[in-house]
């Protein structure tokens, strides 16, 4: 009965760990998504342009569900506020995803070297692969999925402005990302190629090794000098 439970409860931290590696490389992409966005636009000079405040969403009754109201607010519009001011602190989250994961799984340096480096490792690639999209793919996406959703007053020379600077924009963010992604990609290619060089711990469900001579234990045999000088 006891195994039975070990069994068990080790299952059930695994389930744990695959979920938590699983929320962090989804966390680690949002986050950055949105600090290469919020980057982008700094940078762009159109936040400057942009009013401090404005009522771009209208509150809607009962827009949001029940369960989110005490983590998102009432309405959309101070979801959005709540959002923006969590941005700075936002690559706290998938910190504290790993550090969770961490204590659920890790028992080595080469186990928090892994469990670490996966998770990141796929959130870089992952990422990388959406801004090489962004970047290579922009027209192709745009007439696809944005063209046909647009108002037919931007069918116009206005609607070709609109794609110049959507273009732009895109390319600006697709750099950063591509950047970004990129070296978090390298970082934790060399992580786990240095995790492959660190001795593993020893199997607890092991028996522990007699000593070297001893019944069990590893053979020790004589060297050649020993063996000529016996002749």
């Amino acid at each position: 009965m006891r195994n039975l439970f070990t069994a068990v409860f080790k299952f059930i931290i695994k389930l744990v760990a695959v979920f938590l590696a699983l929320l962090s490389i989804i966390v680690t992409i949002m986050v950055l998504l949105l600090t290469s966005i919020d980057h982008t636009v700094l940078n762009s000079g159109i936040s400057s342009e942009m009013p401090e405040a404005a009522i771009i969403i209208k509150p809607p009754s009962q827009s949001i569900p029940t369960g989110l109201r005490a983590l998102l607010g009432e309405d959309w519009q101070t979801a959005l506020q709540k959002i923006n001011m969590a941005l700075p602190y936002a690559p706290l989250f998938p910190l504290v995803l790993l550090l969770l994961l961490a204590l659920f799984t890790v028992r080595s340096l080469r186990g928090w070297m892994r469990w670490w480096g996966t998770p990141l490792f796929i959130a870089g690639l992952l990422t990388l692969i959406i801004s090489l999209l962004l970047f290579f793919m922009f027209d192709q996406l745009w007439m696809k999925y944005v063209l046909n959703s647009l108002p037919l007053v931007l069918d116009s020379d206005f609607g070709q402005v609109t794609q110049d600077v959507a273009r732009s924009l895109t390319k600006d963010l697709a750099k950063r990302l591509m950047l970004e992604s990129g070296i978090l990609t390298l970082l934790t290619v060399g992580i786990l190629y240095a995790s492959s060089f660190v001795k593993p711990p020893p199997d607890p469900s092991l028996p522990p090794l007699a000593q070297p001579g001893t019944p069990g234990g590893p053979v020790i045999h004589p060297s050649r000098e020993k063996k000529r000088k016996g002749w």
